[in-house]
């Protein structure tokens, strides 16, 4: 009997390429739930500890930690707040130095980038001499030529800034030509108040204080929004009700003032008649210009 021939097994598929990434992507996507799961349920391995990260708070953050905010904004309201501590610390401490420490601006910032270069020609040139032992380039040089400042990101802030400034400088024009009083005299108070606060408080002092408040208010009114503006709103009923009861009793001191000065007039010009008629009696020139009591000759 004659052998029959063996028939070849069929060689598996292989699987496309497609259906690879789909895979990947479906297994990427069991690992994340089961880490979210394992996070939000709270069970006994979390709640044993995962060391010294089961003891830290869970922040969320609109921006992630790792990556930098992309504009001054973020930094401000302390979307990243390792980025945002790190430049708030740094600055605390060049004011600190300035209004306590006795150094002025120029020093700080000229002994901060010396000592930075002094540790990166140090450190630098140490990694250069271990790539011989690792192999293996510790610190890649940097790569050059990237847009730093971007024209078409500036140039809205310089439109916003020269068109509040042209603005400004009509403000200032109209108050020094008394173009409106009530402007004059405002611009007058406000540079009288700027004064007294340059008399009391340093310079160094203001800028410490504008830097806190820029760091501090729009976080804070951003998180206490509604109780803050509840609190304004009150404040300014307040000052409206106390304007109004000053403005009142202004103009009440006004009228009255103004009876005291007319009836000090009269009095005063009554007196004036009194003294000056005698004289006026004898003078020829006021009888004929009929300023005397006496009576006229008649022809």
């Amino acid at each position: 009997m004659e052998d029959l021939p063996q028939k070849a097994p069929d060689m598996p598929e292989m699987p496309s390429v497609s259906d690879m990434v789909e895979e990947t992507k479906a297994a990427a996507a069991d690992a994340v739930d089961g880490v979210k799961s394992s996070t939000t349920t709270g069970g006994d391995e979390t709640a044993a500890g995962e060391g010294f990260a089961s003891f830290m708070p869970a922040i969320k953050l609109p921006v992630s930690a790792t990556k930098a905010p992309a504009t001054l904004k973020d930094v401000l309201m302390w979307r990243n707040p390792y980025l945002t501590g790190l430049i708030f610390g740094t600055i605390n401490v060049i004011f600190m130095l300035t209004l306590f420490g006795g150094y002025s601006l120029l020093r700080v910032f000229s002994s901060a980038l010396l000592f930075y270069l002094i540790v990166a020609f140090i450190v630098v040139n140490l990694s250069k001499v271990a790539v011989g032992f690792t192999g293996k380039e510790l610190i890649p040089p940097p790569t050059l030529g990237h847009k730093y400042i971007r024209k078409e990101v500036w140039i809205k802030h310089f439109e916003k800034a020269i068109d509040f400034g042209n603005h400004s400088i009509d403000v200032v024009r109209k108050a020094m030509y008394c173009v409106d009083n009530k402007q004059t005299l405002q611009l007058c108070g406000i540079a009288y108040a700027l004064s007294l606060v340059g008399r009391l408080i340093p310079d160094m002092v203001l800028l410490y204080l504008a830097f806190l408040s820029v760091f501090t208010l729009p976080i804070v009114y951003e998180t206490y929004q509604e109780d803050i503006d509840k609190y304004l709103e009150q404040l300014k009923e307040i000052l409206a009700k106390y304007y109004e009861e000053g403005k009142e009793q202004m103009n009440k001191q006004t009228a009255e003032m103004q009876k005291t000065v007319g009836k000090k007039m009269g009095e005063l010009k009554k007196q004036v008649q009194e003294k000056s008629g005698p004289m006026l009696e004898k003078s020829p020139l006021a009888a004929k210009m009929g300023l005397s009591s006496a009576p006229k000759k008649t022809e």
